[in-house]
């Protein structure tokens, strides 16, 4: 298992390093600002790993994404969904993935064929090229505990 993932990790570096010259790096917060700045430009950006989301909204439905066939990733924030097509090396890869864990996407910015019925839901997405996790889990920086 772990020289399964060894592996998949010096691929998924080595396509970064091929790949890392074809994309723009952005900064998340200015692209979680304003992503349709970024539509249709391959980028590269740094966040925090949230989680994998198990369903999918329902115009995510209609534009062609499906549980069977796509990952969520939520990457820093739900505004911006990572859709990474399911493989067996993508899912190993995800299930090694820890909260908060920082993480480098690269991907192809666009729009979702169907348009959400409400305004807070993400109209664009981040069609997942690789990502590249970091080698150690980053602390978390929590708050002070209430006294």
């Amino acid at each position: 298992m772990r020289t399964c993932l060894a592996v998949l990790l010096s691929t998924l570096m080595a396509h970064a390093a091929i790949a890392g010259t074809e994309y723009t790096e952005v900064d998340f917060k200015e692209f979680r600002l304003s992503p349709e700045d970024y539509k249709s430009k391959k980028i590269t950006y740094t966040a925090r790993f949230v989680n994998v989301s198990t369903t999918f909204l329902p115009y995510m439905d209609k534009s062609g994404f499906t549980t069977k066939k796509y990952l969520w990733l939520v990457v820093g924030d739900f505004r911006i969904p990572a859709m990474l097509k399911k493989s067996d090396e993508a899912t190993e890869l995800v299930v090694t993935l820890k909260k908060e864990q920082l993480v480098t996407v690269s991907g192809t910015v666009k729009t979702f064929k169907s348009k959400p019925k409400q305004t807070m839901y993400p109209q664009y997405y981040v069609m997942v090229d690789s990502i590249e996790p970091s080698a150690d889990p980053a602390p978390f920086d929590k708050p002070p505990p209430r006294k």
